[in-house]
């Protein structure tokens, strides 16, 4: 039999989502898809999922590389954007130079997922820690504090 202790699952451990205004427009615009058969609250955007990031005061954008990551997409309405901005949360990354690294911090990377911080970055030992990679799918698990 095999060890049930030998899988962890970090889905939703944590989980606290916040409600921000959507950058509608500009550099970093979440896109709002509404669907034209369903009723409210049915909508959908391209990018849930993706790494978010703060633009203005109350207001979220898909995190450009180099911002500090302030969560993940999780919901879009007409005006709204609602971020997971507390618990585990499962991010894309690219391999190589930037991949993110097991017990470090991380911050967009521009393209929906995330990047390790630069050694000696003022973001260092930020909210985000990176406890756990998935080498094969490009999946990385970022505890959000």
């Amino acid at each position: 039999m095999a060890n049930p202790r030998g899988t962890v699952n970090f889905n939703e451990i944590g989980y606290h989502a916040t409600t921000f205004l959507r950058q509608a427009s500009s550099t970093g615009a979440i896109d709002y898809l509404p669907s034209p058969t369903v009723p409210y609250p049915a909508s959908t955007s391209t990018q849930l999922g993706y790494a978010a990031s703060i633009v203005t005061a109350k207001t979220a954008r898909a995190g450009q590389a180099g911002d500090v990551l302030l969560g993940k997409i999780v919901e879009v309405s007409q005006d709204c954007v609602a971020i997971q901005d507390k618990g585990y949360a499962y991010f894309s990354y690219v391999a190589g130079g930037t991949a993110p690294v097991v017990g470090q911090g991380v911050i967009c990377n521009g393209s929906g997922g995330v990047k390790v911080v630069a050694s000696g970055s003022e973001y260092a030992g930020a909210h985000t820690i990176c406890v756990d990679l998935d080498a094969t799918n490009l999946i990385a698990t970022i505890l959000i504090r």
